[in-house]
């Protein structure tokens, strides 16, 4: 897929896709989906964003099966908060424990896999703000309606002195290093957002980096596994 046809065919208006229509697709289907918030230090924003999804995605007709924060001890009441919002709350070293110690982001977007039943996964940034709940049936959408896409990552909006672009890491780093060495993953509006979702299936298959470097690793061996017609991306 050349980098015209993965735009045109693979960018995805989340405002385009009923949330109703999305329900009965993926109840069809069989498929469960699960809500993940990686989380450290978040006790400000994180029991909003629990709510949100609560009250707005889950129950009967809904979109969401499961809402899980995976806390890595935080040290403030990002826990509490979580929990007393709806969520189902572990910390990220009492999952797998066999499998020792790690750290970071990756480490509890990895350690989510085995803390969640879903056919589908759906992590959300736990640190934000004025949360939007059309996230969740935007980045959910290509999902359940377009079976060859297997990875979903979020476009939202980043101001920069010379209009809305990427972020200053995406422009000033991750963009040119991927024109570098993987160019076709230099389409993506976004490749560093934190919103992504996938299928169990992918998820499972791949190699989850510690830290911050999740992010561009997951889209590298996604890229190498089954090609850009397998990653979307959506606004």
């Amino acid at each position: 897929m050349d980098r015209d046809s993965w735009l045109r065919e693979r960018t995805f208006d989340g405002s385009d896709f009923d949330p109703g229509h999305l329900a009965e697709r993926r109840a069809a289907a069989g498929l469960r989906v699960s809500v993940v918030l990686p989380s450290l230090n978040v006790a400000d924003t994180v029991g909003a964003i629990v709510t949100t999804v609560r009250e707005r995605w889950m129950g009967p007709g809904g979109l969401v099966d499961e809402l899980v924060v995976v806390d890595s001890h935080s040290t403030d009441a990002t826990a509490r908060e979580a929990a007393a919002a709806g969520a189902v709350v572990v910390q990220d070293d009492a999952v797998l424990p066999a499998a020792g110690p790690g750290r970071g982001k990756g480490e509890a977007m990895w350690k989510s896999l085995a803390a969640t039943t879903g056919d589908l996964v759906l992590w959300l940034d736990a640190d934000v703000r004025d949360f939007d709940p059309a996230f969740v049936p935007g980045m959910l959408g290509p999902l359940i309606t377009v079976p060859e896409v297997a990875f979903v990552k979020a476009v939202y909006r980043r101001a920069m002195a010379a209009g809305d672009e990427g972020g200053r890491v995406t422009e000033i780093c991750a963009r040119p290093l991927l024109n570098l060495f993987h160019p076709p993953l230099a389409a993506l509006a976004q490749p560093l957002s934190g919103e992504q979702a996938g299928r169990r299936e992918l998820l499972e298959a791949l190699p989850f980096f510690t830290g911050y470097a999740v992010e561009i690793g997951l889209l590298i061996d996604i890229l190498r596994a089954r090609g850009m017609e397998a990653i979307a991306q959506a606004t």
